[in-house]
């Protein structure tokens, strides 16, 4: 077990390592060329096509893909995108910076949109009448809201450490050990609240 933790110290390290790297080295070696509000409004309308399932509020899927677009544009640049695509640790680098400053801080929206509507539909509080239920469900997805609005990055970060090569954020989030741990604790002090 030690030698395991160690093997995944020494690898988040030398990622650390070869991400300072690579930005001192990207810094003087040219200028990365910034994206432009076309790039922006074509990711706002990829996120839309692509979270649409999974998301059953449409003005959530809007937050997210909005947030997500203006960040796009602020925190990637031309050469990000281009890298991000291939097969190539500078890929997958440029992919884990997507996930950090673009995605990660847009996830408040979706997660609280999906453990209300967990909440909500779930059986847990189907013995307590509906006002009761949806006050416990509202307040549950605000607080987990800001929880993931202050703790999303941190989690993020330990998420990718133990997977580098980590897919979508949102099932990565929904399914975080932390996470849950989180959400478990957020409806516990809900349902005090409330009942």
């Amino acid at each position: 077990m030690y030698i395991k933790s160690l093997k995944y110290f020494i690898k988040a390290k030398y990622y650390l390592f070869l991400l300072v790297c690579t930005f001192f080295i990207s810094q003087d070696a040219y200028a990365e060329k910034p994206l432009d509000k076309a790039d922006g409004m074509k990711y706002y309308e990829n996120c839309m096509m692509k979270h649409k399932p999974m998301l059953k509020r449409q003005d959530s899927l809007n937050a997210l893909c909005a947030c997500a677009a203006a960040r796009y544009t602020t925190y990637m640049s031309v050469e990000d995108v281009l890298v991000m695509r291939t097969d190539t640790l500078p890929g997958r680098m440029a992919q884990n910076k997507m996930l950090l400053e673009v995605l990660t801080p847009c996830l408040e929206y979706p997660v609280s949109d999906i453990l209300e509507e967990e909440c909500l539909t779930g059986d847990a509080f189907n013995h307590l009448n509906d006002e009761t239920k949806l006050d416990i469900c509202l307040c549950a997805s605000y607080e987990i809201s800001e929880q993931v609005s202050s703790l999303g990055r941190e989690f993020m970060r330990s998420m990718l450490v133990k997977n580098p090569t980590l897919g979508d954020p949102i099932d990565a989030f929904m399914n975080n050990p932390q996470f849950l741990a989180l959400s478990r604790q957020v409806v516990r002090d809900c349902i005090q609240t409330y009942q």
